[in-house]
């Protein structure tokens, strides 16, 4: 029986049901908890000081500890580099890789005002705008 944890929220409930129907044959049991991200709703993941293992830290304790055998979460929630002791042992190939934009009346990003605001809570994500749009 593999030990599994994972954080309890929808997408990653959804995430190991997903990864095991790969694996009719192996036996699971599943523990979900909340991380310290899914408790602490007030900071910015854009604040530095906002640990990298936000997401993971009970995950990797678990692991760490003997208490599961392995953990299941978003890649881009992981930090890097791992902790001592961890390593990404399988990845799911995602069913659609692209972020969305969501606005009023389905405005696309390229006909945004200059200077318009754009929310995010992702690094990355607010990366990529201004990659794109330095203006936003």
């Amino acid at each position: 029986m593999i030990k599994v944890i994972s954080r309890e929220s929808p997408l990653t409930q959804a995430q190991v049901t997903e990864f095991f129907a790969n694996y009719p044959e192996r036996a699971y049991c599943v523990e979900f908890v909340k991380s310290i991200g899914d408790k602490d709703l007030q900071s910015s993941l854009l604040d530095s000081s906002v640990p990298a293992d936000f997401f993971t830290r009970e995950l990797d304790r678990a692991i760490l500890d003997g208490s599961a055998d392995v953990a299941v979460n978003s890649a881009k929630d992981l930090p890097w580099p791992l902790p001592q002791g961890l390593s990404v042992i399988g990845l799911q190939k995602s069913f659609d890789s692209s972020d969305s934009l969501v606005s009023l009346n389905g405005t696309q990003l390229t006909d945004l005002h200059i200077g318009a605001k754009v929310g995010t809570s992702s690094p990355s994500r607010k990366e990529q705008l201004h990659a794109t749009r330095p203006d936003l």
